[in-house]
């Protein structure tokens, strides 16, 4: 049952995602968007593993975006910049995930 559901999943997807490659399909897509989802798809995703996960969340990283900064302002204020931190990824990272799924 749940293979038959993906399946089913799978071909509703099919004329969207194949349209992309396909401007001028009648999905209601402009082709402004189009040519976005495009560019997005021919990134590269970029892999998390679980312990980068991890280390993320523990503030383990923050040395990397905040290279000039004094990391020392306190629990609160890492917590803000661990979650700026985050958000910037997720900001640069779900176009190109979402672009590769509809691709």
């Amino acid at each position: 049952q749940h293979l038959r559901n993906n399946l089913h999943y799978h071909r509703q997807l099919r004329p969207f995602a194949s349209s992309v490659d396909d401007p001028e399909g009648d999905d209601g897509m402009s082709d402004e968007v189009a040519k976005l989802v495009r560019q997005h798809a021919h990134q590269p995703q970029t892999s998390a593993n679980l312990e980068t996960l991890m280390k993320t969340g523990r503030g383990e990283f923050l040395h990397k975006t905040y290279k000039d900064e004094t990391l020392k302002d306190g629990p609160h204020a890492a917590t803000e910049k661990i979650l700026i931190q985050v958000a910037g990824f997720l900001r640069h990272e779900l176009p190109i995930r979402l672009a590769h799924r509809i691709v």
